[in-house]
């Protein structure tokens, strides 16, 4: 398989994504964590950011990566987007 230029960069983008998570919260509790309403704002943020750079990856990639749970990347996506009512802090 040959990494298209769209799927390098849709995985720099939740590398990314994942970095500013665990820079957000690192020194938090979990508690803390809720009772901060711009951080939880971010953290979401970077979860809607992670699941489309998901949504963009290839076919092709996917399958030579068949480890990570694509489907379940984009679905937390659409959750946080569509549903953000129902975002269940303590699995995010």
């Amino acid at each position: 398989m040959q990494s298209n230029h769209r799927d390098v960069a849709s995985v720099w983008d939740m590398a990314q994504a994942i970095r500013y998570i665990q820079a957000f919260t690192i020194n938090l509790s979990f508690e803390e964590y809720l009772n901060d309403i711009r951080t939880r704002s971010a953290v979401e943020r970077q979860f809607e950011i992670l699941g489309e750079a998901a949504r963009r990856i290839s076919e092709d990639f996917r399958q030579v990566h068949l480890a990570i749970d694509w489907q379940r990347i984009v679905g937390l996506r659409n959750i946080v987007i569509h549903r953000y009512d129902e975002v269940d802090q303590d699995i995010l």
